[in-house]
């Protein structure tokens, strides 16, 4: 509850991480399924509570033990950024006409169903909503988001990872990525999680992402929304950068 990023997901996404954590075991299945990479196995989770002396517990996942070190994004390899392409594109193969919790919402936990008409109405709320809270409705930058939700026109989404960084994936002694937290998956626009690529890689990595990518999947194309998802994922605050023009002014890598 103290943290910014996991409040901006449960505004946008409707779902709460600590309430969800019993239905892990669907979403550690999913990703096992969808994704080449190393997945561990769930062996137990629980969700979190509040006890009568109003102590909170905020809930448990253990999981199987991946060997593997975790990457600095200094050591990098062309196999790295191999092994992600192939992860990214099985994972957005995959798609479905509602987003929010990978698990299924409306049978575990009887919420309705997010359709992909509720997308644009959830993000305009939530872009308004957080902009405000966080001081940044005045600016250029803002505006510009505003402005390019014209061109939201999901219909359709994909598994994604709202925390995708390097420092998320181990790696073996043979080179082999391992992915071993999945809490921040969720059913959402391919277009966000392309323009949270953007930031993890450099122009020649990019390079070979977007080859791979378009050989699979077609043309790369999120210049128009690109204003409005840099927006969402600097007010979810998923890379720790604080000032809004840096981030902004990002090197359009695809």
């Amino acid at each position: 509850h103290e943290s910014g990023f996991w409040q901006g997901v449960e505004r946008l996404f409707q779902f709460d991480l600590s309430r969800s954590l019993m239905h892990y075991d669907l979403v550690y299945a999913q990703i096992a399924a969808f994704s080449p990479l190393r997945i561990p196995s769930l062996f137990s989770s629980g969700e979190g509570s509040v006890a009568l002396d109003g102590a909170e517990f905020s809930g448990f996942l253990i999981t199987e033990f991946l060997e593997g070190q975790v990457i600095d994004e200094s050591t990098v390899s062309v196999s790295m950024v191999q092994q992600l392409t192939a992860h990214v594109v099985c994972l957005h193969r995959v798609k479905q006409s509602r987003f929010g919790a990978l698990f299924n919402v409306e049978e575990v936990l009887g919420e309705q169903v997010r359709a992909s008409t509720d997308w644009l109405h959830q993000l305009s709320g939530f872009l308004i909503e957080q902009g405000e809270m966080q001081g940044l409705s005045g600016t250029a930058w803002f505006g510009d988001a505003l402005s390019a939700l014209e061109c939201i026109d999901e219909v359709s989404f994909s598994p994604i990872m709202l925390d995708l960084r390097w420092d998320q994936f181990l790696v073996n002694a043979l080179g082999e990525l391992s992915l071993p937290d999945l809490d921040a998956f969720v059913w959402g626009p391919r277009a966000l999680e392309l323009v949270m690529i953007e930031y993890l890689l450099d122009a020649q990595q990019a390079t070979i992402f977007k080859l791979a990518y378009e050989e699979a999947l077609g043309c790369i194309d999120i210049d128009a929304v690109r204003p409005v998802y840099r927006m969402v994922l600097f007010l979810l605050n998923v890379m720790g950068e604080k000032e809004v023009d840096k981030w902004m002014s990002h090197p359009c890598r695809f």
